[in-house]
């Protein structure tokens, strides 16, 4: 069954806007690949160069939680006690 000039060149065109909208797909799928590994290698950066902490770290050594051994826990509530040394 021979095919016609207009089958053919139909055809051709659905070939090739097809591969055009392949490669539209796969272009998008690496400039967001791209971003990605973009943005992780500029956190890593910033964290390298001791900028800001990461969330987890500065959470844990946040002041004034009042944890046992933390430098931020309250005084007494009669205020801070003075021991005398006798050389008075």
């Amino acid at each position: 069954m021979p095919h016609t000039s207009l089958e053919l060149a139909t055809t051709t065109a659905e070939v090739v806007f097809a591969n055009m909208a392949i490669s539209l797909i796969v272009l998008g799928m690496n400039l967001v690949q791209s971003l990605l590994a973009l943005s992780s290698l500029s956190m890593s950066i910033w964290y390298q160069l001791g900028l800001e902490r990461p969330r987890q770290e500065a959470r844990a050594k946040s002041p004034g939680r009042g944890e046992k051994g933390d430098r931020w826990t309250a005084s007494p509530p009669n205020g801070p006690q003075v021991v005398p040394d006798g050389s008075g």
